[in-house]
């Protein structure tokens, strides 16, 4: 929707515990866009912390360099992606598929993938986190 004048929060109309952005042109067109949680719902929202990180990251995410990755869900529920390497694999886990399938559609940032190098336990010689 262009020339969004007017962005409002309310509970969703379908799902217990959801939210729905209302979005309204100047023409009094609406839009309404389902969200899964407060935090997506307040990205929708000019004005806000997470409208701010969203735009901010716009601009600079398509320059940064990423790792490609496969995508898991270990029978806990648990999903983490892979990044395979000539010598090892390393693992790290993510907060739930919608992050992971990011991962796998735009690769991995590179910083993330530092971040698992820290810990020892994210790491195994090739092939070992898909046994």
């Amino acid at each position: 929707m262009t020339n969004v004048t007017n962005a409002t929060i309310r509970t969703s109309s379908q799902f217990f515990g959801k939210y729905e952005v209302v979005l309204t042109n100047a023409q009094g067109t609406q839009e309404v866009i389902p969200c899964h949680n407060l935090s997506t719902a307040r990205s929708y929202v000019e004005g806000t912390r997470e409208y701010a990180i969203v735009n901010s990251h716009g601009a600079t995410r398509d320059t940064q360099p990423t790792i490609d990755c496969v995508g898991f869900c270990s029978p806990s529920g648990q999903y983490y992606a892979v990044v395979e390497m000539p010598d090892m694999d390393v693992r790290i886990d993510c907060h739930n598929a919608s992050t992971l399938r990011g991962w796998m559609k735009n690769g991995l940032p590179f910083q993330t993938l530092m971040e698992a190098f820290k810990d020892a336990c994210n790491v195994r010689r090739s092939g070992g986190w898909h046994a």
